[in-house]
């Protein structure tokens, strides 16, 4: 009788353990990269086939990676895993909140996720330089990530917290009880207005992924750009200007205006968490 019941427990524990297995949604994932090189692995978070999740987003100005091979190997592993890390945190939030819109499907969280995760490994290597410039620069995607996480929580729509709150005083934006995300248009209906445009002329606004300062920006009036995810581009490429003039690996230690060690211990643990190992951030 013992026996049986060893037996009945073994059965019912590699029962579950198939349940569990299919439950992850374990998937292959075939890339196809711009030398043409194909790869495959397996992870949790990749039911795509080939080609990579590339979105009207993702595409950089730059050229640099049509001659240089992007995806690697390595590079698809950084991928695969920071897009598993925003979409666990999303689904245990509850759902993902972007540009107002409230996401809860998990296959459609996943799909956003792996479009974020797929732009910021990509940005952050097309600004990267660590042999050919005279002053030498990698942006760690961990590190972009991270700043992003702690910034707007992957709201490309994001608006800081002092525009948005003069912008629901003058009655610009009307505040929900359920999410501080606004839609697309209204965002862009404040940043655009005469009364916004003259309150914070000299400051600028805080806007998208990144709340990079419009001050910063090449051209101060291109909104449309800041709450695509091509606003991370843009942002790796700040990073980069901010390394190479405080010569440190770690510029987001300076996106608050300022070198703050809190600020490097917050992002470090916002990476961790979507993934990142220790030797990574």
């Amino acid at each position: 009788m013992k026996r049986l019941i060893t037996i009945g427990v073994i059965i019912f524990i590699l029962g579950l353990a198939v349940v569990v297995a299919m439950a992850s949604g374990a998937g292959r994932l075939t890339a196809v990269n711009t030398d043409k090189e194909v790869f495959d692995y397996s992870d949790s978070w990749a039911d795509y086939e080939t080609p990579l999740p590339v979105t009207e987003f993702s595409v950089l100005q730059w050229g640099k990676s049509e001659n240089k091979g992007f995806p690697s190997k390595e590079q698809l592993k950084i991928i695969g895993r920071m897009a598993d890390g925003i979409a666990s945190f999303k689904i245990s939030q509850g759902g993902w909140w972007e540009c107002g819109e409230h996401l809860t499907d998990a296959s459609a969280i996943k799909d956003r996720a792996a479009a974020y995760a797929f732009v910021i490994v990509k940005a952050a290597w097309e600004v990267s330089d660590p042999v050919e410039n005279e002053t030498p620069f990698v942006l760690n995607p961990w590190g972009m990530a991270g700043t992003i996480f702690n910034e707007s929580k992957f709201d490309r729509c994001a608006l800081g917290a002092y525009p948005r709150k003069v912008a629901y005083e003058i009655g610009l934006l009307k505040r929900s009880k359920l999410t501080l995300s606004h839609k697309e248009e209204d965002v862009l209906r404040v940043v655009r207005s005469k009364e916004m445009a003259e309150y914070f002329k000299h400051s600028g606004f805080d806007l998208g992924a990144t709340q990079l300062l419009s001050r910063f920006w090449d051209n101060p009036r291109d909104f449309e750009t800041m709450i695509s995810l091509q606003g991370i581009e843009f942002g790796a490429q700040v990073m980069m200007r901010r390394g190479r003039f405080y010569k440190t690996d770690r510029p987001w230690l300076y996106w608050p205006g300022k070198k703050s060690d809190w600020y490097d211990a917050k992002v470090k643990r916002w990476a961790k968490l979507l993934g990142a190992r220790d030797a990574e951030i």
